[in-house]
């Protein structure tokens, strides 16, 4: 295992309980523009007009075969007319030989067939175990206990493992949290639900980094109130997610990916995302807020809240689980970090994990990058692409876009990782774009970004994809027209809810770009590790197509 990759998480504290009693519900249960500017202002949808159905989606399935109504009632049952001979039944089928005996008489019908005979040596019943357990009532926590509006901010997962995830939800009432967590696919009952401590830390923040997960399962969670019996009086919303494949699966993997929601804009983006059921995860690829001007902790909460308490956002981060780094306005518009204020960077950091499931590294808390594998299929590569520039090197031979450490870790990861995908999750883009280089771009640090392109095309490493944000405008291509990093993809996905960048309109003409388009939209990217294929389809606020991609790997 490479010493940062997947860092290792704290203990994930105590094993997982069953619920013994939940309160009178269960009682009765159991039966018991190169880079992001923020100009304030709400987008115009340019897609506002292209409004579809769900069944003209592409990405909805219709079911071919809908129920039937209800079968009608059975005929009631005839009684026979009184007056009515019965027929005879013979005791035996005539000989069709033998000739016919006009005296015989007809033999006389029984009033009734004679009994059968009695079992000499009858089995008696089984005698019941009083051992046996009884049959678990069923007990849904959704429709068993009542939601409470104490979860403003909703539920969210992220950073899932094959047999962990970080649950997470912000609480602002007193009484004590437990975390319910059950297998989506199974009816549930209380045996089947798992009860995590769940505890409150300042500002309401919770995160609980729960185990006991199988591989590639659903699961369906929630965070509940406690009476100080320790029985469950209500709940916060449901959220759902699917814990990472196993490390030697080849499973297909499908994930989303967005940048770029303003405060105050519509994020339909996000909702049509969170709608869908067939999201394995959904990559934030940074300006999740916008909080430029924040100087303290509550300051910075509050821009966080503006956009979570959405129930654009509250949808998808309770539908599938996530990734996540941040750009420059988690922080500051295009802030520097040489020069701004350490104590508002602090206030910023601590939002940006607040906010978020993340796990952190206890050697290196406030670290970002990380590594997350699903199998074999994919490893996604989580940069900090701001947070550790250091632009008074970027015109020198030893620039630092990344930091050396994190460099060097992206580079011995991309090398060595076995995974049939490589997804680079930057928020700048590192592709050559026709606008101003500057001290917040890849291309504004010449040294290391040659020094990268040339260590995938030298080392020959395959399967490198670079997704990226920040530029608010979706576009597919390749990092460079010619020589190292001209077999690189990189797609830019959103923005979700921003003014476009019209240089957009620049890129179909260079060599290198394929397509991009200035409309709101997240992106879809299924992994076929099988087939070695990447699909991207990027869909507009509405669910309507806007372009897809193929890319052999």
């Amino acid at each position: 295992m490479r010493p940062d990759d997947d860092p290792p998480s704290p203990p994930a504290g105590p094993e997982p309980t069953r619920r013994r009693f939940i309160g009178a519900a269960a009682a009765a249960a159991g039966g018991l523009l190169v880079g992001c500017v923020d100009d304030g202002a709400p987008i115009a949808d340019p897609d506002a007009r292209l409004r579809m159905t769900d069944g003209d989606r592409p990405d909805r399935a219709v079911d071919p075969d809908p129920e039937p109504d209800a079968a009608p009632d059975a005929a009631p049952e005839i009684e026979p007319e009184p007056d009515a001979a019965p027929d005879p039944e013979p005791d035996a089928a005539p000989d069709p030989d033998a000739a016919p005996d006009p005296d015989a008489a007809p033999d006389p019908e029984p009033d009734a067939a004679p009994d059968a005979a009695p079992d000499p040596d009858p089995e008696p019943d089984a005698a019941p175990d009083p051992d046996a357990a009884p049959e678990p009532p069923p007990f849904d926590p959704e429709v068993e206990l009542a939601e409470q509006g104490r979860f403003p901010l909703g539920v969210a997962v992220g950073d899932v493992l094959p047999e962990q995830a970080i649950l997470w939800t912000r609480h602002t009432g007193d009484a004590p949290l437990a975390l319910w967590l059950w297998p989506a696919a199974a009816a549930p009952t209380l045996d089947l639900i798992a009860e995590h401590p769940a505890r409150r830390a300042a500002g309401g923040f919770v995160h609980v980094d729960a185990g006991g997960l199988r591989p590639a399962t659903r699961y369906r969670f929630t965070f509940v109130e406690l009476d100080a019996a320790g029985r469950a009086t209500g709940r916060g919303p449901i959220g759902a997610f699917r814990a990472a494949i196993a490390p030697d699966s080849l499973d297909t993997v499908v994930f989303g990916a967005c940048a770029c929601t303003s405060n105050g804009n519509a994020f339909d983006t996000l909702r049509d995302a969170g709608d869908r059921a067939d999201l394995d995860l959904f990559v934030l690829l940074g300006d999740t807020t916008y909080a430029d001007g924040s100087a303290d902790r509550a300051a910075y909460r509050r821009k966080w809240a503006e956009n979570l308490e959405t129930e654009a956002y509250r949808r998808l981060r309770a539908s599938t689980s996530l990734l996540a780094t941040w750009d420059d306005h988690e922080v500051d518009n295009n802030w520097d970090p040489e020069q701004f204020d350490g104590a508002v960077r602090g206030h910023a950091t601590a939002a940006f994990f607040e906010n978020l499931p993340l796990r952190r590294d206890p050697m290196a808390p406030d670290r970002i990058w990380k590594s997350i594998r699903w199998g074999r299929t994919a490893e996604f590569f989580v940069l900090d692409s701001r947070g550790e520039r250091r632009p008074s090197t970027r015109l020198g031979p030893d620039a630092e876009y990344l930091s050396p450490a994190q460099f060097d870790w992206l580079i011995a990861g991309l090398r060595d990782s076995e995974a049939v995908f490589k997804i680079v999750c930057s928020s700048v883009p590192a592709g050559d774009f026709p606008y101003p280089l500057g001290a917040d771009r890849w291309a504004g640090y010449p040294a290391q970004r040659d020094a990268l392109m040339q260590a995938i095309e030298l080392d020959g490493i395959e399967g490198v994809v670079f997704i990226a944000g920040d530029f608010h405008h979706a576009s597919a291509g390749r990092l460079t027209a010619a020589g190292p990093g001209s077999r690189v993809p990189e797609f830019l996905c959103g923005p979700g809810g921003q003014l476009p960048n019209p240089g957009y309109l620049l890129l179909p003409g260079l060599p290198q770009f394929d397509w991009a388009t200035g409309i709101n939209n997240y992106t879809v990217f299924t992994l076929d590790p099988r087939g070695r294929q990447l699909h991207a389809a990027w869909i507009s606020p509405l669910g309507r197509l806007l372009h897809e991609a193929v890319v052999d790997v």
